[in-house]
């Protein structure tokens, strides 16, 4: 392998650790909500779901058409970042509701 291939290999892990970490969360999500499904949650669900078939179609991909997606649509984490600080204070908050 190349060292961009070897690079590449790393930022699709790492996301990919991203997802994992942002699926726990929305399991955890799913023990302190109520029915009916919160709308946040499902919007939430439907990014997640369009990053991971993203990130999918990525792993296929020419090293240099990865880069040049990667770049557009992930940022340096950022995405997965944010989705799962919404996710963490959305936890939060139902748990201290239901401990209140």
């Amino acid at each position: 392998m190349s060292k961009s291939s070897d690079l590449i290999e790393q930022q699709i892990l790492q996301h990919e650790a991203h997802l994992k970490h942002i699926d726990e969360l929305f399991d955890k999500a799913d023990e302190v909500t109520s029915e009916p499904a919160d709308p946040l949650m499902a919007a939430l669900k439907s990014e997640r779901d369009q990053l991971k078939a993203l990130l999918s179609q990525m792993r296929g991909e020419a090293t240099e058409t990865w880069e040049e997606t990667a770049d557009r649509h992930f940022g340096p984490l950022a995405i997965w970042e944010a989705l799962a600080r919404v996710l963490e204070r959305t936890i939060e908050s139902h748990e201290k509701a239901g401990k209140g």
